[in-house]
């Protein structure tokens, strides 16, 4: 079961899931990244970011879900 969060972005109603990623794939664009990777503390995406992200939001396309990520302590 997930459970969806609303946020407003540049006047839009956004969904994001329980792991804060847009539900409706549509609502994705530079300004919306932007807004919130700041709402996580990052105040400026460099290149090296857009870079990631670009990747991600490739991997996504292609097989219709996010790449696992592992975390370690």
């Amino acid at each position: 079961m997930t459970t969806a969060t609303a946020t407003k972005i540049r006047e839009r109603h956004l969904e994001l899931d329980e792991d804060g990623f847009l539900v409706n794939i549509d609502d994705w664009d530079v300004h919306v990244v932007e807004q919130l990777a700041h709402k996580e503390g990052v105040k400026e995406l460099t290149g090296e970011h857009w870079k990631l992200i670009a990747a991600l939001r490739l991997h996504y396309e292609k097989y219709g879900e996010a790449p696992c990520v592992a975390t370690y302590s």
